[in-house]
């Protein structure tokens, strides 16, 4: 049985779950897990500090927003758990999927079910296209897509208190919510549990479009960082088409879903220059429109019934945990 070194009462719950013993004293340890939340100065000395006392490093990183930790910590003891999928191959390091945001917003609809049964869906509009924070992909997308087809919700502002925006740059996916709410990764209290306002899927919304389009957090063609914003389309049984990086819908059937290219042009994903890329997903979203819904919804039935089971019935979490528990095996 090894020691596992977990400083922070999160890390020590992940290495709780891992058979293993644990300790805050990375003297008597052979293993070091850190979760890495903040991408600063100290976490990097932590991290260099741990990969260079321990034989194994296990890094978990949720938040997956860039991939310099990778390559600074590219090293044969060190194995990672990140929110999405690599591009490429490291040189030393082993690189395996955490599915933070798949367990974290499926475990709140296992927990409320009838959450789901508010989807009644009446749709007379094509995309729902809820853009969130500026980005420059989103830009793209704001620009080219039909506002008068589609259903269009873009913040004026890349920070800001989203209590000041008006309905036409965002709508309460649950309104109001108890808590003060000013961002929308900030947690609200839906059904007695505890779930981050931006995973709450927004049923009015939903209710009066066909299809969701996915702005996702990163448009980087490095890696693919799988947010709650893919989640919910899936747990909606809807038709979605993705505007991030290259190879996000490839990277996702690696995963075990299933997209829609028998209906959609997903040529898009393989374009490597972000404006055209964009721009080619905002073509499908325009054709998409010219559809019959109705006549849509019959030929993906199979697509989203696979889709739900597999982001809803899968274990995600034990899966990761019994994953690290194989590596720690070889030590």
């Amino acid at each position: 049985m090894l020691t596992i070194y977990a400083e922070s009462d999160q890390e020590e719950y992940w290495a709780r779950q891992l058979n293993h013993n644990v300790t805050r004293d990375i003297q008597h340890s052979e293993v070091a897990l850190k979760e890495v939340l903040n991408f600063d100065d100290e976490t990097y000395n932590k991290l260099k500090f741990l990969a260079a006392n321990s034989k194994c490093l296990i890094i978990i990183i949720p938040e997956f927003i860039s991939d310099n930790w990778i390559h600074k910590f590219d090293q044969p003891n060190v194995i990672f758990f990140i929110a999405g999928c690599l591009n490429y191959s490291t040189k030393h390091a082993q690189v395996y999927f955490c599915p933070y945001f798949f367990w974290s917003t499926t475990d709140f609809y296992r927990a409320v079910p009838n959450y789901l049964e508010q989807l009644t869906s009446a749709p007379s509009k094509g995309f729902d296209v809820l853009l969130g924070r500026r980005k420059p992909h989103r830009d793209i997308l704001f620009e080219n897509i039909d506002h008068s087809c589609n259903i269009v919700r873009y913040f004026p502002e890349n920070e800001g208190d989203i209590r000041q925006y008006a309905n036409t740059e965002f709508e309460w996916p649950i309104f109001p919510p108890k808590e003060e709410v000013t961002m929308t990764a900030q947690e609200v209290t839906v059904g007695g549990i505890i779930i981050s306002l931006s995973q709450v899927i927004p049923y009015t919304i939903y209710n009066q479009t066909h299809y969701t389009l996915v702005a996702e957090t990163c448009a980087d063609n490095e890696f693919s960082f799988f947010t709650e914003k893919i989640v919910k389309p899936m747990l909606a049984k809807r038709l979605f088409i993705v505007a991030a990086g290259q190879y996000y819908l490839r990277n996702l059937r690696r995963l075990g879903f299933q997209t829609f290219s028998g209906i959609v042009d997903e040529s898009y994903d393989n374009i490597e220059d972000q404006t055209e890329r964009t721009v080619a997903v905002s073509l499908q979203v325009d054709r998409l429109c010219g559809f019959d819904g109705n006549l849509v919804k019959s030929a993906i039935t199979d697509i989203v019934e696979h889709n739900y089971r597999r982001i809803m019935k899968f274990n995600w979490q034990e899966d990761m945990v019994k994953n690290i528990n194989l590596l720690l095996a070889t030590i």
